[in-house]
């Protein structure tokens, strides 16, 4: 089972990201999604948009957030997906998945890899650069949903208090 998302919306959704690094007051705020089911603090108020994904066959909703603040912008994602694609093998062939495609969007270099468990959700944290700008993307399965969780900063220095911020912030309902 693989997840493919529109590449060409991923691109886009990069394209869009990069162009929010202009600066901004630091505002970050509480925000919750009825359609993504989780809340998370965000460096400003998030953009919506969502497109369709194929996973084995079917067509399942990807709810994408973007949200920009200072030098750092925050992109979430939130696909519903049956029970038994988020657990095990299937599980990690969907974060997988994921973040094959995310890189390639976001023509990003992986840095590093890791297992990454917050809040009792086990996943993987992928730590990349994408032109001058540096990010971290925390990827995990829960409530039958397949999360990305993306800090992204111009500034390097920056990344660490926003990545604390998004990844410590974020709940599903």
């Amino acid at each position: 089972m693989i997840i493919v998302m529109n590449r060409r919306a991923l691109l886009a959704l990069s394209v869009v990201s990069m162009a929010l690094l202009a600066s901004a007051a630091d505002q970050w705020k509480s925000f919750s999604s009825s359609n993504g089911g989780f809340t998370v603090d965000l460096p400003a108020k998030p953009a919506e948009q969502s497109m369709k994904a194929p996973v084995q066959g079917q067509e399942y909703t990807t709810y994408v957030y973007t949200a920009q603040g200072g030098s750092c912008v925050a992109i979430l994602s939130s696909t519903a997906v049956p029970a038994n694609f988020t657990t095990g093998a299937s599980a990690k062939q969907m974060r997988d998945s994921y973040m094959t495609q995310f890189m390639k969007s976001a023509n990003a270099t992986q840095v590093s890899k890791k297992p990454l468990s917050l809040h009792g959700y086990s996943g993987d944290e992928t730590v990349f650069t994408t032109g001058a700008a540096r990010g971290s993307a925390w990827v995990f399965c829960a409530n039958n949903h397949l999360y990305g969780v993306v800090a992204l900063a111009r500034n390097p220095a920056d990344l660490p208090a926003s990545r604390n911020r998004m990844f410590n912030s974020f709940k599903t309902r």
